[in-house]
């Protein structure tokens, strides 16, 4: 299958971590889906076209990964994501996998409001898509770890856990806003 797309760079002017610099990229981005990738291109581009496949009656499809990753990162990886699923409540099962998409609707309505940008907007995006109600699928993919990450697994993970807390009181404190811009 051939997929036509179109790529537009976003630069900002400074380094303001990924979830700043994946919310200016959404909030220019104009197709009917949207699709983000960590930019050492660990992940098969396949999962692009299977989830369009299953974004018909769905908004979500984040990544699980599979495949090659180190020991003491998948270890690390667990660990995270058992205590942000216990503290935010969601089921998602890898809420740091690096690739999603999103209908227009969808990221348009989930960027909007996001706050974190660190590396725990990715938790944030799936917290939020299901305070909102929004079907949320988890899609295989397969994942070769890249030796030349920018991510520093202790200092990168204990700010991780601080965003968690953050995006736990930013909901109890009305923070997002839900009820008023997303009423059930």
């Amino acid at each position: 299958m051939l997929v036509k797309t179109d790529a537009t760079v976003v630069a900002l002017p400074q380094n303001s971590g990924k979830g700043a610099a994946v919310r200016a990229g959404v909030a220019q981005a104009i197709g009917d889906y949207i699709f983000f990738t960590d930019a050492d291109m660990p992940y098969s581009l396949d999962f692009i076209v299977q989830s369009k496949n299953h974004m018909h009656g769905c908004d979500v499809v984040c990544g699980k990964r599979i495949g090659d990753y180190p020991l003491f990162r998948s270890v690390a990886s667990a660990a995270y994501n058992g205590i942000a699923q216990s503290m935010l409540k969601t089921s998602v099962d890898d809420l740091q996998c690096g690739i999603k998409g999103f209908t227009k609707s969808a990221a348009k309505k989930i960027f909007r409001v996001c706050k974190i940008d660190g590396f725990a907007f990715d938790t944030e995006v799936i917290f939020l898509a299901r305070q909102m109600g929004l079907c949320i699928k988890q899609l295989n993919v397969n994942m070769h770890h890249q030796g030349n990450s920018k991510v520093k697994l202790v200092s990168d993970s204990i700010e991780m856990f601080r965003d968690v807390i953050k995006i736990k009181n930013n909901f109890k404190a009305g923070e997002y806003n839900l009820l008023q811009s997303f009423p059930r």
